[in-house]
């Protein structure tokens, strides 16, 4: 599951954990705060990650991360995961919608629940 923090002061991870049982799904959360500074690379500003969260990532060296600002002011870090699309299939379209379902997300969820 993704990680969120709130802006720089230190990093709260959510780990998320479900589990199926006979009267559904339950759901918790566990809280870990995992402090880092925000240090000078070159001209730019940035922050290592720790063995935790990068363990629960399940990510390598030269793996990709997709950051997602939230409006309510955290961040979520997911590892990206690449697709291999069969050849007829356009990356162009994908990349289309992609966007669309991102813009109208809250829409699409709602028209979901209807």
């Amino acid at each position: 599951m993704a990680y969120k923090w709130k802006h720089n002061e230190f990093y709260s991870i959510i780990v998320m954990t479900y589990e199926h049982t006979n009267e559904g799904i339950k759901m918790s959360a566990d809280v870990m705060n995992l402090e880092r500074k925000v240090i000078k690379f070159g001209n730019s500003l940035g922050s290592t990650f720790p063995k935790k969260v990068l363990n629960h990532l399940n990510v390598q060296h030269g793996d990709q991360i997709i950051y997602r600002l939230n409006d309510d002011g955290t961040v979520t870090i997911e590892k990206q995961t690449k697709v291999n699309l069969p050849h007829h299939i356009d990356l162009d379209f994908i990349n289309t919608v992609s966007e669309v379902i991102d813009e109208y997300d809250e829409a699409i969820k709602k028209l979901a629940k209807r």
